[in-house]
């Protein structure tokens, strides 16, 4: 759109303001899956953890034309969010998983919240979530989780687990022993004085 003139300036402004805020607005209209069977039928992955860092954030909203795309500085960590995965539902996910939270329409997750995230695999970017997913904070999300049953730990975590258990179990062993062979050279040396 071209605008000469002063006169047209408002007139321009308001109808390109318009326009950035009805492409926006589609960008970001979704049907969010009303309920939990559905939403982890559509999802590739489905689990709870905490995030540890969330990756760069826009730094300026732009026109291309007269579509708006988010500029970034460094776009192969634009929107990644790291996750300490807790509980898995769907999928076979390590401890530490990056999604990318979608660049338009993104959840807008805080660092540090628990959450309950349902994604999808893109051959692009990985996992990708966004606003239009089920993803809810935990604390919010305790009817999905009732629904979802008992999870599974990520893998890795089940040997941490294991590993945990036994070291536990040699240090208790080793405690014994311990204890076991100084009662031993107590009674002993009690023995000894005895008998002199």
């Amino acid at each position: 759109m071209k605008c000469l003139g002063r006169k047209y300036w408002a007139v321009c402004s308001i109808a390109s303001l318009l326009m950035v805020l009805s492409v926006s607005a589609y960008a970001c209209s979704c049907d969010e899956p009303t309920d939990t069977k559905s939403a982890v039928r559509s999802a590739d992955i489905v689990f709870s953890g905490t995030v540890k860092s969330i990756g760069e954030q826009p730094s300026k909203l732009e026109l291309y034309g007269s579509f708006p795309f988010i500029r970034y500085s460094d776009t192969s960590n634009a929107g990644r969010v790291t996750f300490a995965v807790k509980e898995v539902w769907k999928g076979d996910l390590a401890a530490d998983i990056n999604i990318v939270d979608s660049i338009v329409c993104g959840y807008g997750f805080k660092e540090g919240d628990d959450y309950l995230v349902y994604a999808n695999m893109t051959s692009e970017y990985g996992f990708v979530t966004g606003m239009c997913r089920r993803n809810r904070l935990l604390s919010a999300a305790k009817r999905d989780v009732a629904e979802l049953g008992s999870g599974r730990l990520p893998v890795g975590a089940k040997l941490l687990t294991f590993s945990a258990t036994v070291l536990a179990l040699v240090v208790i062993l080793a405690l014994g022993s311990f204890l076991v062979w100084w009662v031993a050279i107590r009674k002993s040396s009690d023995l000894d004085r005895e008998k002199t």
